[in-house]
């Protein structure tokens, strides 16, 4: 997989009567399925209506890490966290896939905007944030969750939606 702009899911059924999703992203060098047991199988019970989309990202090499541009280490990652200027290019790229990802989403399985929640940790908690906040008016979303993060800057000014975000989140 080495399109940065598409990737897999693993897709977990609701244990009871399904009406919410989560759509969730992990972290560096973390896979989908370590969050399976994480999210599905300690919040399954108290969450048994939810359908979990836990997205993978690909694999690729990074400069971080000790890697350098000559000797990079390949890890699962969302980016190369080599500086602001590349999260800000990557956020508006992935900006459409997250926001299409949540819109069939919601147009396969009939459940509302309203009821899905778009979350993620570490990287994916800046990468999630900006799809999240500049969804259109009639499809805005039910929760955005950040472990581990922080809000990145291009998503801490005036986005598409007219809302106007804090600047020392």
């Amino acid at each position: 997989m080495s399109d940065p702009e598409r990737f897999e899911a693993l897709v977990i059924p609701a244990l009871g009567t399904y009406t919410a999703t989560v759509v969730f992203l992990h972290g560096l060098g973390d896979r989908a399925g370590t969050w399976q047991y994480e999210l599905v199988n300690l919040l399954g019970d108290r969450l048994p209506h939810v359908r979990w989309v836990l997205s993978q990202a690909p694999e690729r090499n990074l400069t971080v890490k000790g890697g350098s541009a000559q000797g990079s280490v390949r890890m699962w990652s969302w980016y190369n966290m080599s500086g602001a200027r590349c999260l800000y290019s990557l956020q508006k790229r992935l900006k459409q896939t997250l926001q299409d990802l949540i819109a069939s989403e919601a147009r396969t399985t009939g459940i509302p905007f309203e009821r899905v929640v778009l979350g993620g940790i570490s990287q994916c908690s800046a990468l999630g944030y900006h799809p999240a906040l500049t969804m259109p008016k009639n499809q805005l979303l039910g929760g955005v969750v950040n472990i581990c993060g922080w809000l990145a800057e291009s998503t801490r000014k005036e986005d598409e939606a007219g809302m106007v975000l804090p600047r020392d989140a």
